[in-house]
């Protein structure tokens, strides 16, 4: 409490004090910007993650498209004759197109009313069947370029699918049917084409999967998710409505997880990149805390410093006030010295000529005080000889009535000396 109720404790204090509540509020500023600018750069980090894989699978995707695509602009195609057809087609599964056989079940040609005019021999079934996807006719997208379909249950393989055609025009404009592939999304050789597509890593347990419009897995880095239905999954669920970008959420197993979503251009499909948060958030606040760590650091080297220097500052002002103690007890020959050269100084030498003239002043007093007590002396030695020779007696008593002068020729008259009565009381004496 002596130290508080000092100039240094005042002056520390209120250099402190503030600067501890700035530093304090810096450190929270600090450490909430960077985790916020840090989650930023994540999600700005997934989204693009997300955006380039979706863009590599759609390149992927068109050397299929491409090769079903050349196929349907092929000789021979335009009225869909059944011979015309059949030879273009065992040109192209001979050797022309070799990724035709990446549709695993089957390349089909249908006509306009969704009637297989070609179907190869290893798929005999599926010549007695009509499109598998009649409701797509009506898609503008099918008709107009390269469709690629969600994932359906193919009536004749009994496996979940997904079909890929292009369609077959004449004279440039009318719409004639489609070659189309359609390939099982569990055995199909089109699986390196996603995985090497989606072969991103945000982090240490990051993935990226491919969803259908529906949000139907197509492909799935974890084992046995293909198909599963995430469209509840807020990333898909954006996706699924064309947006791109990044957002934290919980997935299917309740795991808070930072997400980045794209849609695949040319499909209703979308990729997603998922990391747990845990894996992005505890990397930033062990960075946030070093931070913290290093303002603290510096908060403590410079209040150390603040000291260091108030308290060199003062030390001149600490003299100043024990001079002033010496001197208030009587040491009036001492003198202050320092050499600050500021106003600490000014006061000094304002110090010492105060003390010169308050030492001059003590002098004078001295002596005005010896010369009328030598005043007095003479005033009484006259007054009692006044006294002792007048034909009287002189009689003085204090409060409680004891004599403290007792002079004059009146004493002897009547036989006694001069101060005989001097301290008795007047009780005792008879005058």
């Amino acid at each position: 409490m002596r130290f508080i109720r000092s100039l240094q404790g005042k002056v520390l204090l209120s250099a402190f004090i503030p600067g501890a509540l700035i530093l304090a509020i810096v450190a929270v500023i600090a450490l909430v910007a960077y985790e916020q600018v840090a989650r930023r750069m994540v999600e700005q980090r997934d989204a693009e993650l997300a955006r380039i894989s979706a863009a590599r699978l759609r390149a992927d995707l068109t050397q299929y498209t491409s090769s079903l695509d050349r196929v349907a602009r092929g000789m021979r195609m335009d009225f869909l004759y059944p011979q015309q057809v059949g030879a273009t087609m065992d040109i192209a599964w001979g050797g022309t197109e070799p990724l035709l056989f990446a549709f695993d079940a089957g390349v089909a040609v249908y006509d306009a009313e969704g009637l297989v005019v070609w179907a190869p021999l290893h798929s005999a079934l599926r010549r007695q069947q009509g499109f598998p996807l009649p409701e797509v006719f009506a898609d503008d997208r099918f008709r107009d370029g390269v469709f690629i379909s969600d994932v359906f249950n193919d009536g004749v393989t009994g496996e979940d699918s997904i079909l890929i055609s292009a369609p077959i025009v004449s004279g440039g404009s009318e719409f004639r049917g489609v070659v189309a592939g359609i390939a099982t999304i569990d055995d199909s050789p089109m699986i390196s084409a996603y995985s090497g597509a989606l072969d991103v890593r945000p982090g240490p347990d990051g993935l990226a999967y491919l969803v259908d419009g529906a949000g139907r897995v197509i492909y799935h880095g974890q084992f046995g998710l293909t198909n599963r239905d995430l469209s509840a999954f807020a990333p898909v669920a954006s996706v699924m409505n064309g947006g791109q970008g990044s957002l934290i959420s919980e997935d299917e197993a309740g795991q808070v997880v930072v997400s980045g979503y794209a849609p695949v251009p040319g499909a209703a499909w979308g990729v997603v990149t998922q990391e747990r948060w845990a894996n992005v958030i505890e990397p930033i606040r062990s960075a946030s805390t070093n931070v913290v760590r290093l303002l603290l650091l510096g908060g403590a080297v410079t209040i150390g410093v603040v000291w260091f220097l108030i308290r060199r500052s003062l030390l001149p002002i600490v003299a100043l006030n024990q001079s002033a103690r010496r001197i208030a007890g009587g040491d009036f020959e001492h003198t202050f010295s320092t050499n600050t050269r500021d106003e600490v100084q000014e006061l000094a030498d304002q110090f010492n000529i105060m003390a010169s003239a308050l030492k001059a002043s003590y002098a004078e007093l001295e002596d005005r005080v010896a010369l009328r007590t030598g005043e007095l002396r003479d005033s009484e030695q006259r007054l009692r000889a006044i006294v002792a020779g007048a034909p009287v007696m002189m009689l003085a008593t204090d409060r409680e009535g004891t004599f403290t002068l007792s002079e004059g020729t009146g004493m002897e008259a009547i036989g006694l000396a001069s101060g005989a009565w001097v301290g008795e009381s007047i009780l005792e004496s008879t005058v």
